[in-house]
């Protein structure tokens, strides 16, 4: 199981408004071999019950916007994986942005739909809010709150055996991963 963490309309077209340098632009790429319907098919499906609101003046991507936390389980490539919403996005630009509140109900989503999903089986989240998000902390602030979330999270009730945080290698010069596997076990 994957997460990927995705903008508030869940769009789906590559370029603007889904930047294929983004998580979810290589998602789309990758998993759906960037077209967009059966993506559009499963989150659809997925959000049927969420009332979303309509955004009539947005000129490029979808009109519904979907509350911040929104999860849709989708299956590409013989893979599972949970988007969630965790950008609230301009409708004039289509640029995103995040704050840490936003991540931490992102997160919350993120934990209790996992939980329903994963049966056990290891869960695999990238850094969220690291990349075009704009939440602007450091590798390891933003390791530490994921880490830190999951945990409090497990407390209260187990997610899943195995949450993995995966790191993009540009990442690894910013943060040393011993010390942070120091700090959490102490």
């Amino acid at each position: 199981m994957k997460a990927v963490a995705v903008n508030d309309f869940f769009d789906s077209k590559l370029g603007k408004p889904v930047s294929e340098n983004s998580v979810h632009g290589k998602f789309i790429n990758l998993c759906f071999g960037g077209y967009s319907e059966a993506f559009d098919k499963q989150v659809k499906a997925n959000l049927k019950d969420v009332a979303p609101i309509e955004v009539v003046e947005r000129e490029e991507g979808k009109s519904h916007r979907y509350p911040i936390g929104s999860t849709a389980f989708l299956t590409a490539d013989a893979g599972n994986y949970i988007a969630v919403a965790l950008t609230e996005t301009d409708v004039a630009s289509s640029k995103v942005s995040a704050d840490v509140t936003m991540m931490w109900i992102a997160l919350h989503s993120l934990w209790q739909r996992a939980r329903v999903e994963c049966g056990g089986a290891p869960l695999n989240v990238p850094l969220i809010g690291s990349g075009l998000s704009g939440l602007g902390l450091p590798t390891r602030d933003l390791l530490n709150l994921i880490i830190l979330y999951a945990i409090t999270e497990t407390k209260e009730k187990a997610i899943t055996n195995t949450i993995r945080i995966v790191l993009a290698r540009d990442r690894y010069d910013e943060v040393d991963l011993r010390d942070v596997k120091r700090h959490w076990e102490s």
